[in-house]
């Protein structure tokens, strides 16, 4: 996977996880444990990019997820994997 790949994730997730921090509807009735736990997961799937660890990709993303890139892109979580596998 590319750097550039690796931070438009991890720019993506970082986008999600402040829109749901600013989603006051949605967190006004969230513990702080809660949250936390939203937080913790976004690290933990920005490290599975960083480290190729394909089998957290495979038990914790949907089969059908999709990400279209700013420049019309569009990847898939089987196409991440494939990436990633042969960059081993």
């Amino acid at each position: 996977m590319t750097l550039s790949r690796l931070v438009l994730y991890s720019l993506g997730i970082v986008s999600l996880g402040a829109t749901l921090s600013l989603a006051e509807p949605l967190t006004a009735n969230a513990s702080p444990e809660e949250l936390d736990a939203v937080l913790r997961f976004e690290r933990a799937w920005c490290d599975a990019y960083l480290h190729g660890d394909i089998d957290f990709l495979r038990a914790h993303v949907a089969s059908d997820f999709t990400l279209t890139g700013s420049n019309g892109h569009i990847d898939t979580l089987a196409g991440d994997i494939a990436e990633l596998q042969a960059a081993r």
